[in-house]
């Protein structure tokens, strides 16, 4: 993966593009929530994050929804 490699840049272009094919999978909102966090982009890491939070919940998936979770309180959110 791109962000594993430093490209963040990269890897901010391919979750945009996973979001698009299937706007249902948590985890390219989370990844990109990071992202604009480590940019210093509140208000939109926290809208992913809100988002990832409300797919993961809807998937069952509590382990990443916790972690939304957290990151939204990290956030102030």
């Amino acid at each position: 993966m791109k962000i594993e490699l430093g490209d963040k840049q990269g890897a901010l272009s391919d979750y945009n593009k996973a979001i698009c094919l299937n706007p249902d999978y948590a985890s390219p909102y989370y990844g990109r929530g990071v992202i604009k966090q480590e940019r210093g982009e509140t208000i939109e890491s926290l809208e992913d994050f809100r988002e990832a939070a409300r797919l993961y919940e809807k998937q069952g998936n509590t382990t990443w929804l916790n972690k939304s979770r957290d990151k939204i309180k990290e956030l102030g959110g």
